[in-house]
């Protein structure tokens, strides 16, 4: 006659990402094997020829995500909304409609005033996209530069 020990079935299960807290009473235990995790290659795995590649590369990234920090369709339409009320504000002043505005107190009932406080408002959607399109620029060239800066250690520690 077996006993309740014997015709367990006894196997160790080892599992180093969770490990068990407390005791296992009893029950079948069966063995779990995970495959070797491969781990992603760093920079320092690379040849040189490799990372002077991948060097011009972050700073080609770097670079357009600049360009596209400062040049964009937002800051264009902005520049040139701002140029026409430059303009516009000058013909005025040429024309003397200045002085008449700041001789009353009514300075709100002058019709320029309106249009000036009204154009402000028309521009903040474009304000809204240009600082949509500069917040995305700014990570992409900050994690090209965080590359840059990881490459360039790795080539000068090993001298080349």
């Amino acid at each position: 006659m077996e006993t309740g020990e014997e015709n367990m079935q006894k196997t160790v299960v080892q599992n180093i990402l969770a490990p068990v807290y407390g005791h296992v009473a009893g029950g079948d235990i069966t063995v779990v094997e995970h495959p070797p995790q491969e781990r992603e290659p760093t920079w320092w795995d690379l040849n040189s020829a490799e990372l002077r590649t991948y060097l011009q590369a972050a700073r080609a990234e770097r670079w357009s995500a600049w360009r596209r920090y400062w040049f964009n369709p937002p800051f264009f339409l902005v520049g040139l909304y701002c140029l026409g009320l430059l303009s516009w504000a000058w013909s005025m002043i040429s024309n003397g409609h200045t002085t008449q505005s700041f001789v009353g107190p009514m300075v709100t009932s002058f019709p320029p005033f309106w249009i000036v406080m009204f154009s402000c408002v028309l521009m903040l959607p474009l304000v809204y996209w240009l600082q949509r399109i500069r917040r995305i620029e700014v990570h992409v060239a900050a994690h090209a530069q965080a590359d840059i800066d990881a490459i360039e250690l790795v080539l000068r520690r090993r001298k080349e």
